[in-house]
């Protein structure tokens, strides 16, 4: 009689399959726990991701959670990772490896507000802040604390970006790169504020690439001064 009621137990604590496999049913499901993640998120916040209202907003029994994920803060760093694909298409998109380093520091300022715009830059930046686990490590032109990012995927991302513009910056003029990369990347930083506070887009773009194309007048001028 004991044996059964184990057995009637753990049946009952098994999730339903309703796919045709095991694989596309763990699939789907671990879908629906970040997709109720996402939307908990950016409508309540990071305090209240909880497993009991994930569970809920996916449907689920909350210990079943645990079988696609180990812990709630997974479900924040999966939330910020499944944008990355999005993120790094548009980049490559942008940019013309062809161009002038000019044209493609401006393409990459540009593409960075769209992004901001389109996914909320504050919102990310909260969930960043709100999850835990990193590696630290340092380089000086380019942010590498990667618990600025909590996560892996993510701090990557960030990383080869200010990379590409220290690069960029480098071709234009190696002498102030490492100073014009650094206020290239905190110009776009601005903007990405400037457009959470409700400013508008094209306003702030104009006045991003204003800036930038300063620093290029700067660098030609501090070029001509050096030979």
């Amino acid at each position: 009689m004991c044996q059964n009621y184990e057995i009637d137990r753990k049946d009952r604590d098994m999730p339903s399959i309703s796919a045709p496999t095991v694989k596309e049913h763990h699939r789907i499901m671990f879908d629906k726990l970040v997709d109720a993640a996402e939307e908990i998120l950016r409508t309540h916040g990071p305090e209240d991701l909880t497993a009991g209202a994930v569970a809920k907003a996916a449907g689920i029994a909350r210990n079943s959670i645990y079988r696609y994920v180990t812990s709630i803060d997974d479900l924040r760093i999966l939330v910020l990772e499944r944008y990355l694909p999005q993120w790094q298409k548009s980049v490559d998109d942008a940019i013309d490896r062809d161009a002038p380093p000019q044209e493609q520091i401006l393409a990459l300022a540009v593409v960075s507000l769209e992004l901001a715009q389109s996914t909320g830059h504050s919102w990310l930046i909260s969930v960043m802040k709100s999850a835990r686990s990193a590696r630290p490590s340092q380089e000086q032109d380019v942010p590498q604390v990667r618990s600025e990012y909590h996560s892996e995927s993510v701090a990557d991302f960030h990383i080869e970006f200010a990379r590409r513009v220290t690069l960029l910056w480098t071709q234009v003029d190696p002498q102030t790169a490492s100073l014009h990369s650094r206020i290239n990347r905190a110009l776009i930083d601005v903007g990405m504020k400037s457009l959470d506070a409700g400013e508008p887009f094209e306003k702030v773009k104009r006045s991003v690439l204003a800036g930038i194309s300063g620093l290029f007048a700067a660098a030609s001028s501090e070029s001509a001064t050096t030979v």
